[in-house]
């Protein structure tokens, strides 16, 4: 035990510090400190000598985690304090514990001053930590009120009839390990079992969690892997193919009417499980052969929901494509961060920067923004804010439709140069638009400055490729800008170089004009 201990050290230091959620790590850790102790006073059992290596463990893993906080910069305080806090509660509770079992009082309220004693400390950390505490609270509304992504879901989503969720995240082995899993917490609150208390702990934490959000559906696959080992073995016996067991109940009786208990199959019916220490292979060929089909099936069924996950966190060739041209752009106009953000849907958007700019850790200005922007109806309008935070803007298909004015309409539909009956625009310049994604370049357009009457129209038009999308047009567009004389003068706002027909004129706006807000004068 004291050799796990030191590995439980290593491990609670590295938890720590591993990602942004570990402070969620230490729950089950300090519930099944709780409920050890416990069960050690139930059955007369010193809890200061069955805790001890766990105490220590905690101890040292708590101050090496605090350690790399302090003098390596590493992770937020909450993540290095709440091992502290639970190695700090674990000796509390184990040293109470050794005093109730001196007493002739309920075990029931030795839990019951556990809760007490985790509560006060919660309270005695809030009164000398509050902005600690203030951040718990920012993470636990992450945890249970964040939504909009796949992942926040639950794993019993009403959209997959409850009962198929955890079929579609973790498999058949899901369903044969909860009936074991509730046989072994039946076994937990009747018999002194300090193995399966933790299995069960993490396991029943970890179903909980997945309830809330389905995106620890990972974690929870682990812990409840040997009860779905378990549950295999028994559904084997259950068809013949496997020897009876009984691994948490009193151990069944065999043909001989000897004791039973090992993970066998019906193999020579003349040897005694206890001279087994081994599976064996049935020896029919056919037992062995439905033995065979039967894990197969169980494991491979698996594969099937391999793509469709897979599919959840991986991006088209399209949006790579996307991602590489806007890097090529930003490199050839030397745009840097933050000139160089890319606004697209939120869920994508860690890729796109992390890909051109390296600076991906959060999405969260896409999700505030992005939706905004493309349901409004004036993205030039929306120029005057992006200055300096949004370079690029990625525009992918999306389900529903919009109003013809609506800016997803202008540039997704329309390619912001006024095809399919939308209006073109003066600040977004199209660099790729093809396989049901439009990316842009955010530029400050090019003005023409056209003399004339007052309250006449004028008119700049060129044709401008549209990459990589064939349509009523061709591969290449007009794009035709207009603007009013006000002073004898109509000020043209372009996003794309070229040539323009203005009038019976014709002016060359080149690429630099584009991006540096350059005037050109149209003289008659």
């Amino acid at each position: 035990m004291w050799v796990i201990a030191a590995g439980l050290a290593v491990t609670i230091a590295a938890s720590a510090h591993a990602w942004g959620g570990s402070p969620l790590t230490f729950v089950p850790v300090a519930a099944v400190v709780g409920f050890r102790v416990a069960l050690d006073v139930r059955h007369d059992i010193p809890p200061t000598l069955g805790n001890a290596p766990l105490v220590a463990g905690l101890s040292v893993g708590a101050a090496v985690a605090v350690a790399a906080h302090q003098f390596l910069g590493w992770h937020e305080t909450i993540a290095a304090v709440t091992p502290v806090l639970v190695a700090s509660g674990a000796l509390v509770v184990v040293t109470a514990g050794e005093v109730w079992r001196r007493t002739e009082l309920s075990t029931v309220g030795l839990i019951g001053l556990e809760a007490l004693i985790a509560g006060g400390g919660l309270f005695a950390y809030q009164m000398l930590r509050p902005q600690a505490i203030a951040r718990f609270r920012t993470r636990a509304k992450d945890l249970f009120f964040r939504e909009g992504a796949t992942e926040t879901v639950s794993l019993f989503s009403p959209d997959f009839a409850v009962v198929f969720g955890p079929l579609l995240q973790l498999g058949l082995g899901f369903y044969l390990a909860i009936g074991v899993l509730v046989a072994a917490t039946w076994a937990v609150a009747k018999r002194y079992e300090p193995g399966w208390l933790v299995l069960c702990g993490f396991a029943w934490y970890y179903m909980l969690l997945a309830t809330i959000q389905v995106r620890f559906a990972g974690q929870l696959a682990i812990v409840i892997a040997p009860f779905a080992g378990i549950g295999l073995v028994y559904v084997l016996a259950a068809i013949d193919i496997a020897r009876p067991v009984d691994i948490l109940g009193r151990a069944a009786k065999n043909d001989d009417g000897e004791s039973g208990g090992s993970f066998l199959n019906r193999g020579d019916s003349s040897e005694s499980s206890s001279d087994i220490v081994t599976p064996q292979v049935p020896n029919g060929a056919r037992v062995r052969g439905y033995l065979i089909a039967t894990v197969a099936f169980v494991l491979l069924f698996n594969l099937v929901l391999v793509p469709p996950l897979v599919g959840q966190t991986t991006h088209d060739r399209a949006q790579f494509d996307a991602v590489m041209t806007i890097d090529s752009h930003a490199d050839s106009v030397e745009r840097e961060y933050p000139q160089n953000f890319v606004l697209s849907q939120w869920g994508d958007n860690r890729m796109y920067n992390y890909f051109v700019s390296g600076e991906s850790q959060s999405y969260g200005y896409a999700q505030r923004t992005h939706e905004q922007f493309v349901t409004g109806t004036d993205p030039d309008g929306w120029y005057d804010q992006f200055q300096d935070l949004v370079g690029y803007v990625v525009l992918t298909e999306r389900d529903g439709s919009l109003p013809t004015n609506s800016t997803y309409t202008q540039l997704y539909e329309g390619y912001g140069v006024g095809v399919n009956e939308t209006t073109a625009t003066g600040h977004y310049q199209l660099l790729e638009g093809d396989d049901g994604v439009r990316t842009f370049a955010v530029v400050p357009g090019a003005r023409l400055r056209v003399a004339g009457e007052n309250g006449e129209r004028v008119t700049a038009s060129t044709e401008v490729s549209i990459s990589g999308k064939t349509n009523e047009t061709g591969e290449t567009a007009g794009y035709t800008r207009q603007a009013t004389v006000s002073d004898g003068i109509a000020v043209i706002r372009v996003a794309h170089p070229g040539e323009y027909v203005v009038g019976n004129q014709t002016v060359t706006i080149s690429e630099e004009a584009v991006l540096t807000d350059g005037q050109v004068d149209v003289t008659e």
